[in-house]
């Protein structure tokens, strides 16, 4: 029987994560940020876990005042640590915890709004006062409505 070949790229992207995490401040702080981002507590546990093998046990074990043991059940999958253990090991390997806000659709500032959509109320308020608004009688009523009620914020944002 012909013995196996090992498949050396999966074997080795351990290797090469472990060597990247080590060398690359940045690439690690991306790599925490995107466990983060997943929005499971186990995968931010695991990519931290892989950061601190790449770091070396001891030496973080040394820097955070931490077991090794400890460190080990902290970013173990079941791990659930306290934060400050969380921050010391952020700490020893250099990174900043930080909050930002979710990206989310940000709704448009009322003066800006106003100021980009002055031209559209007044041609509307045009459209009105020149009888080429809608023949509609609910429609123009309503426009006339809003032109009523905009003439007042047009007139503060000129």
């Amino acid at each position: 029987m012909a013995a196996q070949k090992k498949d050396k790229r999966s074997g080795d992207f351990k290797e090469y994560l472990i060597g990247e995490l080590k060398k690359d401040p940045e690439f690690a702080a991306e790599y925490l940020n995107s466990a983060i981002e997943d929005g499971d507590p186990r995968v931010f546990l695991l990519a931290l876990g892989d950061l601190t093998k790449a770091k070396g046990m001891s030496a973080l074990s040394k820097k955070t005042g931490l077991n090794r043991e400890n460190i080990y059940r902290i970013v173990s999958t079941n791990g659930n640590p306290q934060i400050k253990s969380v921050f010391a090991l952020f700490e020893a390997l250099g990174l900043q915890l930080r909050a930002e806000p979710k990206a989310r659709k940000r709704k448009q500032s009322p003066k800006k709004m106003i100021g980009e959509n002055i031209v559209v109320f007044e041609e509307r308020a045009k459209a009105i006062r020149n009888r080429k608004a809608s023949t509609i009688p609910e429609v123009k009523e309503k426009e006339v409505d809003l032109a009523r009620k905009l003439s007042p914020l047009m007139a503060q944002a000129s």
